[in-house]
């Protein structure tokens, strides 16, 4: 059930068709994720913007069918919006929701490459549902951060990794000993391809990566990227068919530490 993320293009290569097998579903169906908190989350973007000092925008990384922009829209904050993802058919998506809002815009990029994009550094970058599809944690983090203002917050939003495996265990005991067994005993990253939540029910033929990150492994890879983490909450979900506890973690860079001051007893 559970492999070691030990090829990471063979990984991709999969992600990539899954996502294009359920490109439908995720562009024209009701999303369980959004569903539950997807609200909470626009709250808080709206919260951060207007907590900014000159607020200029947020960068939606990896943006998906553009579903926070369109909540944006529908609350009426005209902040500006800046959405990126690798999907073509997301991004026409998102272009086609900007067009009814302006002050939104998007471009094609690859969280896991090395970014450069013609965008300044925002008060807020969120990536939602994502990180935990990835292979490259630590480039993921680089880029939010190249984008985050130096005073900006950094929002990510992902599924706790014992609930990921949970939703696998399809309501088996067993299974789910079975899976958390093969988590103790496989080495580094593991992972495994996961039947979507429909809502009622996981889909018997759509599916997508789940990488299980731990919250230290986003701490760790945001600390490589020169953030920490300032605050964490959990959204619970568990009163559906499959159980989900939502986590939001907000990172902000480190402030330099200041240089020593001589003592001025001393003389010199």
């Amino acid at each position: 059930m559970l492999a070691s993320l030990l090829d990471p293009a063979a990984f991709r290569e999969r992600r990539t068709s899954e996502w294009a097998r359920a490109r439908e579903y995720w562009l024209s169906a009701p999303l369980r994720h959004v569903t539950d908190v997807g609200p909470a989350i626009v709250d808080r973007v709206i919260e951060l913007l207007s907590a900014a000092h000159h607020p200029s925008g947020v960068l939606d990384a990896a943006c998906g069918s553009g579903w926070l922009l369109t909540g944006l829209r529908d609350r009426g904050c005209l902040a500006r919006y800046v959405g990126f993802d690798v999907d073509p058919e997301f991004l026409r998506r998102v272009r086609e929701i900007a067009c009814t809002r302006g002050n939104a815009e998007a471009y094609s990029a690859d969280l896991e490459a090395e970014l450069s994009l013609p965008v300044p550094p925002v008060p807020v970058v969120i990536s939602a549902f994502t990180l935990f599809e990835l292979a490259d944690l630590f480039t993921a983090a680089r880029n939010i951060a190249r984008f985050l203002r130096q005073d900006g917050t950094a929002l990510v939003v992902t599924i706790d990794k014992t609930y990921l495996m949970l939703a696998a265990a399809e309501g088996s005991w067993s299974r789910l000993v079975d899976i958390l067994k093969e988590y103790a005993l496989l080495p580094g990253i593991r992972y495994f391809f996961q039947q979507i939540d429909l809502g009622h029910g996981a889909s018997r033929d759509l599916a997508y990566a789940s990488v299980l990150y731990s919250t230290e492994d986003y701490v760790v890879a945001f600390r490589a990227a020169g953030l920490e983490m300032t605050d964490y909450r959990e959204i619970p979900a568990t009163d559906r068919p499959i159980p989900k506890i939502y986590q939001l973690l907000e990172f902000r860079h480190v402030a330099p530490s200041a240089p020593p001051q001589p003592d001025p007893r001393e003389g010199g």
